[in-house]
């Protein structure tokens, strides 16, 4: 479901999935990851920078 509310499948307002993705925890955010690189085609690239972005932030370098 946390994969799902930020994807292009989702209806929300891109400003609306990017308040969820600051709201993430790390585990949440990892999910999100695993989803994005299993079908990148699903997410908008503002959205799959925004994950990367988050997670360095917190510490965590996507390789």
């Amino acid at each position: 479901m946390k994969a799902y509310r930020v994807s292009k499948e989702c209806n929300d307002s891109m400003d609306e999935k990017a308040a969820l993705i600051k709201s993430y925890n790390t585990g949440e955010l990892l999910y999100v990851l695993r989803d994005i690189e299993k079908e990148p085609q699903k997410y908008d690239e503002k959205i799959i920078k925004s994950v990367i972005g988050r997670l360095y932030d917190m510490g965590i370098t996507c390789i």
